[in-house]
């Protein structure tokens, strides 16, 4: 989807523009947290906000989130949600983890996000984090195994 990068106070242009999503880069944490409580009012009920790292703010539809992606992606390749591994670190991924049946959390991960995840791994998204879970849970047969009697999915 083409878009168009603004640096003006103008949002004018956006008046009769369906948007699909917003995000916002700032350089403080503070800052962040300030226009989101000042957006709050405007947003709530009818937008869902949230960060993707220590620099951005997303704004998506309510409903729009990575949960509501890997199901529609998990109902278009006809696979059942329980057999899914979703892989994430930050507050804009929860409820891919929640959705996921096996969530999972790399160790520099927001603790937020480890506490919604099923597995934290050893390695961080800088170290081989995919691999360790890819070693761990889809090419070891015996963890596989134990992971589908925990979920309860009958092989």
């Amino acid at each position: 989807m083409p878009f168009t990068e603004r640096f003006d106070d103008d949002i004018s242009f956006l008046q009769d523009v369906p948007i699909a999503k917003m995000i916002f880069h700032f350089t403080s944490t503070e800052m962040m947290q300030r226009i989101v409580t000042d957006i709050k009012p405007i947003t709530d009920g009818c937008l869902a906000v949230s960060f993707s790292s220590n620099r951005y703010v997303e704004l998506n539809q309510l409903a729009v989130d990575k949960g509501s992606g890997l199901k529609k992606l998990a109902e278009i390749l006809q696979v059942d949600l329980a057999e899914t591994i979703a892989i994430g670190d930050n507050f804009n991924d929860l409820s891919m983890i929640e959705t996921a049946g096996l969530g999972v959390c790399v160790n520099n991960g927001r603790s937020s996000v480890k506490q919604a995840a099923q597995y934290v791994c050893t390695a961080d998204n800088n170290h081989h984090a995919i691999r360790e879970v890819l070693e761990q849970f889809v090419f070891n047969q015996q963890e596989r195994m134990n992971l589908y009697a925990k979920l309860e999915i009958k092989q």
